[in-house]
């Protein structure tokens, strides 16, 4: 957030810079399309639940977002490998009768 004399405030607990919501998709957009490859582009803005002002983050999605994602992906392959064998075994008793 930049107050009437363009000063960064920052926040205290990440010590990252704090946007309010449209400066922080401005700011954002504006990397994705005019990035510095020798610096990294942020991906995202969310949220600080310490100081109530946006922050951007170079990283896809977070870490809790991930881990349910890749807990999600193995249990549908789990339910899909068991509708896979349950179905070979129903087709096997048809073909058989």
């Amino acid at each position: 957030m930049k107050d009437g004399f363009e000063k960064e405030i920052r926040c205290e607990s990440t010590g990252k810079i704090c946007y309010r919501e449209k400066e922080a998709r401005t700011t954002l957009n504006g990397a994705k399309h005019h990035g510095n490859r020798s610096k990294k582009i942020p991906k995202r803005m969310y949220l600080c639940k310490e100081c109530g002002y946006y922050h951007l983050t170079s990283q896809k999605s977070e870490n809790i977002s991930c881990s349910k994602r890749n807990y999600n992906q193995k249990r549908n392959r789990i339910i899909l490998f068991e509708y896979k064998k349950l179905w070979r075994e129903e087709r096997s008793l048809f073909s058989a009768a």
